[in-house]
């Protein structure tokens, strides 16, 4: 559990939710409205200030990107004591978690069928604002809570890019990079030959995310764990 009790004097920690590569995320409340959000915290110790962390990059391409629906909102962003913090929209369980409580270890195709046209409508939002989203997986998309509970999330902006120069307005090139980029189960091929991604690796991924929550698993994977490596 964090040392840190409150957020910004305003949100108070309730619980702890789980925790990343880089950040642990806590439910928090808000003590003025009552709101329930959540709150991810990134240790800044032994970081240079001079340079962007994980959690200040999400925090810029989901500010840059307007708080569109299937996107998490970002409410406030900044230091607490020796951690960075992003109060952000409280979500529901992740599609991951979904399939594995599902007694058939896979999803009924009207279902994936609807997930999927969600979120085809915001990777064509993510990418009209000039930005891949990189790591397209069951992980990373959340079911909403309340009014939003049928809207499925993606969340985990940590490895976003442009794929083009804000200035020049020039696509990156199509080059070697030798670097894989995002979860081996479900990157592209591109990606897998260490070739630059564009806007077609999100959809790859997407499509192999569908395959896999209408069948369990992908002809690659050695088990259904392997996804989550």
């Amino acid at each position: 559990m964090s040392d840190i009790v409150c957020i910004d004097g305003r949100y108070t920690l309730k619980e702890h939710l789980g925790t990343g590569s880089c950040a642990t995320v806590y439910c928090v409340q808000d003590i003025i409205t009552k709101q329930i959000v959540a709150v991810k915290l990134e240790p800044t110790a032994h970081k240079p200030m001079s340079h962007e962390t994980h959690l200040e990059h999400k925090y810029r391409v989901l500010s840059e990107l307007g708080g569109a629906t299937g996107l998490p909102q970002p409410i406030w962003f900044g230091r607490e004591g020796s951690y960075q913090a992003m109060v952000i929209d409280n979500l529901g369980p992740s599609l991951d978690g979904l399939l594995n409580a599902s007694p058939d270890g896979a999803f009924p195709l009207h279902h994936v069928a609807a997930l999927g046209l969600q979120v085809i409508t915001w990777l064509e939002y993510i990418h009209s604002h000039h930005f891949i989203h990189h790591d397209i997986k069951l992980q990373n998309m959340l079911m909403g809570l309340m009014e939003s509970k049928d809207t499925v999330f993606l969340i985990d902006f940590g490895i976003a890019k442009q794929y083009w120069h804000p200035s020049s307005r020039i696509h990156i090139p199509m080059e070697k990079t030798d670097e894989l980029v995002g979860t081996p189960a479900f990157a592209s091929l591109n990606s897998h030959l260490g070739l630059e991604r564009s806007q077609r690796d999100d959809f790859e991924a997407l499509a192999y995310t569908l395959l896999f929550l209408c069948n369990g698993s992908l002809l690659w994977l050695v088990s259904p764990g392997d996804r989550r490596h």
